[in-house]
């Protein structure tokens, strides 16, 4: 892995920890050295409970960005994606505005 893929690869986590500092204070990147975290895949740590694994770049298909553009709503109403690769099981793909919405009223 590039230098360039690194950094943008830190870039993109600090965003996520960025987002969620508000509703998680404690939210932050996963360190190198903390081994039990960087085997589970787990990039940012948001509690003991939750962890996010951060995608940027080529490697996130263009494909989900254009299926999450043909369900949009009106202004309150929430929408995702349901999708399948043949073999696999079933994903939910949503705005991140959205999906925050979703786990704070779950959290409440």
């Amino acid at each position: 892995m590039s230098k360039s893929q690194r950094t943008k690869g830190h870039r993109g986590e600090l965003e996520v920890v960025h987002h969620w500092k508000d509703t998680f204070p404690k939210a932050h990147r996963h360190l190198e050295f903390q081994a039990s975290e960087a085997e589970k895949g787990i990039d940012v740590i948001l509690t003991d409970e939750m962890g996010v694994q951060v995608k940027i770049g080529k490697q996130v298909p263009k494909k989900v960005y254009d299926f999450i553009e043909q369900i949009q709503g009106e202004e309150g109403e929430f929408n995702w994606v349901e999708c399948r690769r043949d073999g696999k099981g079933w994903l939910a793909v949503l705005r991140w505005e959205d999906f925050k919405k979703l786990l704070l009223q779950a959290i409440e």
